[in-house]
């Protein structure tokens, strides 16, 4: 994917696996300008760790993007991630703050670590105390948003990487909330003169008030940014 300025939604991991089978174990070859971005949502449950979190991050490490956008990921999804994805640092707090409990889930950005280096990073909540572990009145729980500034260490190209999960629907007023929250992050941002990546569980469709937000003005979603525009679904039974 070509640096730009784009709002990037989840990837369906069918697509993920047809392009991860034609590179072996060998590094992506790169343009100068060109990122790698990619949203993943492990799903909370850490009972799949033993069977889905090896091929996954078999799967990261064929794809080698720069940055990753993960939600969901509970302690021991992280405590995996960290493991086997050793080309990575990363950035983030659970949604509890940086003290998470067995059953916390949380958004991370993971990064290329010798490629990169963070020029700043933050967490904030999508709630009216946003500087600390809160909720939004009528949410499903604590719902909040990492995002950094990543320098890349060779070329001095920059570019921030914004990563959140937003709120559970049918309270759309608390996910439309969220969704204002990202958008203000993302531009003010973008007014550095950077490009900005958007990842994320957005938890609502294309036809709503929630995808308006983040995709009117300069913001548009990757689906239709990029030459290959299947219509793969982003979650199991999706378009039902």
């Amino acid at each position: 994917m070509m640096l730009k300025r784009a709002v990037i939604f989840s990837f369906a991991l069918v697509a993920l696996f047809a392009i991860a089978g034609c590179n072996g174990d060998k590094k992506p070859k790169r343009g100068k300008n060109e990122v790698v971005v990619i949203s993943y949502n492990v799903d909370a449950d850490e009972s799949t760790l033993i069977n889905r979190g090896p091929l996954m991050t078999d799967l990261i490490n064929t794809l080698y993007p720069d940055s990753v956008g993960f939600q969901e990921a509970r302690p021991g999804w992280l405590h995996l991630l960290t493991k086997n994805l050793k080309d990575y640092s990363y950035v983030g707090v659970s949604a509890d703050g940086s003290n998470p409990h067995p059953g916390s889930f949380g958004n991370y950005i993971f990064y290329l670590k010798d490629k990169y280096e963070v020029v700043l990073s933050g967490n904030y909540w999508h709630s009216d105390t946003p500087l600390i572990p809160s909720i939004y009145p009528g949410a499903d729980c604590n719902r909040y948003c990492v995002w950094a500034i990543f320098k890349n260490r060779k070329t001095g190209l920059m570019y921030a990487h914004i990563n959140t999960h937003l709120n559970w629907l049918p309270n759309k007023k608390a996910t439309e909330a969220g969704a204002r929250m990202v958008r203000s992050m993302a531009d003010a941002l973008s007014e550095m003169g950077i490009p900005v990546f958007v990842t994320g569980d957005f938890n609502d469709g294309e036809n709503s008030n929630t995808y308006k937000i983040m995709t009117e003005g300069i913001f548009g979603d990757s689906k239709f940014l990029t030459e290959d525009t299947m219509n793969v679904g982003t979650y199991p039974h999706y378009g039902d």
